[in-house]
C-alpha cells in the first residue's frame, strides 16, 4: 500500500507542478497570442487594410489581363503590328 500511496502522491505533486506552470508561464502567452490575433484581424489593422488594397490591385490586373486577352482574341496581329488606327476601320 505505500508504494501506491507514494505513486498517488507523486502524481498529485507533478499534477500540481504542471498546474502552476500553465498558470505562470502558459495562460499569459496564450492570452498575449490571442491579443495579437485579435489586434491582427480586426477590420481597421494595417493588415486588413493592404489585403483590401492588395485585392483590389490584383482585381484591377485581372480586369486589364481580361481586356488585353480580348484584344488579342480578336485582333492578333496586333500583338505585332500594334493596335490598329481608330479611323482605319
Amino acid at each position: 500500500m505505500d508504494n501506491v500511496e507514494q505513486s498517488l502522491a507523486s502524481v498529485v505533486k507533478n499534477t500540481d507542478t504542471l498546474l502552476k506552470k500553465l498558470d505562470v508561464e502558459v495562460i499569459p502567452e496564450l492570452n498575449q497570442a490571442l491579443k495579437n490575433i485579435t489586434s491582427i484581424t480586426a477590420s481597421d489593422s494595417p493588415l486588413q487594410t493592404d489585403m483590401r488594397d492588395s485585392l483590389r490591385e490584383i482585381s484591377k490586373a485581372a480586369s486589364s489581363m481580361k481586356t488585353l486577352t480580348d484584344m488579342l482574341d480578336q485582333q492578333p496581329q496586333s500583338l505585332i503590328f500594334g493596335k490598329p488606327a481608330a479611323d482605319s476601320k
